[in-house]
């Protein structure tokens, strides 16, 4: 397998606050917090045996580390796996956000990322002269070889494989739940396209469906040629009701 993305993104403001905050919590706070516990169980065990009288217990010790040991090596690979997948979906996420707003925004484009539902997640909002489309992006590492998405308009398969989520559908759903929203907090409906992006592969799209299933690359191209469906009020007006929504589920 090989990583999809081939430049590194550039990094997101305040990211550094973030890291920071990360490193303080992981690096400093949670070693001494579970040294504090693992001191005040010794201590505990102490007093105990010093208040029964109670002899040493190895054997049953013992068994409980080699118990607590076994569930902590298990729990330990399968959260280095899903860390695994977490960092390549944000790696693909951020690239691809990067790439939206470096190409859509002189173009009369409003970008947003992540916004949060019930239950889900937009990765990205793109609101401009070409209409409202709400993003899905899908990061898959590449196996060797001639690897590609194919889409016919109704099913996706990722390298002949079809994905145990149809991104068709979710994509959908987050087009219709961004309508909704834009009709509630901006005061209009329109129309909103749901599309679902594969950074760093060949995607090979029969036509154009309803839903969209490219490359950013792509879809930048594609977001371009579209006619001119709303004016320079109506996208102001629409992203300004969509920040409107995101500032309401970050203050609740």
């Amino acid at each position: 397998m090989k990583d999809p993305i081939r430049d590194t993104p550039l990094r997101d403001p305040g990211q550094s606050l973030r890291e920071s905050l990360d490193d303080l919590l992981l690096d400093v706070a949670y070693p001494w917090f579970m040294t504090a516990i693992l001191a005040a169980v010794t201590a505990g065990m102490e007093w105990w045996r010093w208040w029964f009288v109670s002899p040493p217990v190895p054997k049953t010790l013992t068994f409980i580390a080699v118990v607590i040991v076994g569930i902590a090596s298990w729990k330990w690979r399968s959260v280095k796996a899903e860390a695994r997948l977490i960092k390549t979906g944000l790696k693909g996420e951020r690239s691809t956000g990067q790439l939206l707003q470096s190409e859509l925004l002189p173009v009369g484009y409003e970008v947003f990322h992540d916004c949060c539902f019930d239950g889900f997640n937009v990765d990205h909002v793109a609101i401009g002269p070409g209409g409202v489309f709400a993003i899905e992006t899908k990061t898959r590492s590449k196996p060797l070889g001639d690897a590609r998405v194919t889409y016919d308009g109704q099913r996706v398969l990722v390298n002949g494989m079809e994905p145990d989520r149809d991104p068709v559908v979710q994509a959908r759903a987050g087009a219709s739940r961004i309508r909704d929203v834009l009709t509630e907090y901006a005061g209009f409906e329109t129309e909103v396209r749901g599309v679902v992006l594969f950074p760093g592969w060949y995607v090979e799209s029969k036509g154009k469906a309803q839903t969209w299933v490219l490359n950013p690359k792509a879809f930048i191209s594609w977001a371009q040629k579209e006619p001119q469906r709303l004016t320079p009020e109506q996208v102001r007006v629409l992203a300004f009701g969509l920040a409107r929504y995101i500032r309401s589920t970050l203050d609740a």
